[in-house]
């Protein structure tokens, strides 16, 4: 019986624990790359400029990643 309890609190413990995915990416366009932030829910956040590398781009969009913390408190709020 011990052991059905601690089967399920595994269980449980390993269904809570799922992960999300926030996808940063850099797309082509024009002479350079757009950046975007997709979240989890199919939500996607494009910038307006137009960077001349990947790693800026992807850097762009890591930056707008944190100027919107309340996104990211939604992530811990909606659960599993």
């Amino acid at each position: 019986m011990r052991l059905n309890r601690i089967q399920h609190r595994i269980s449980h413990q390993l269904r809570t624990r799922e992960m999300s995915t926030i996808e940063l990416s850099a797309t082509p366009k024009d002479n350079g790359y757009q950046a975007t932030v997709k979240f989890p829910d199919g939500v996607s956040v494009n910038s307006k400029e137009v960077y001349p590398t990947i790693g800026e781009a992807i850097a762009a969009a890591a930056m707008k990643l944190l100027d919107m913390p309340d996104r990211l408190a939604r992530l811990d709020q909606s659960g599993p």
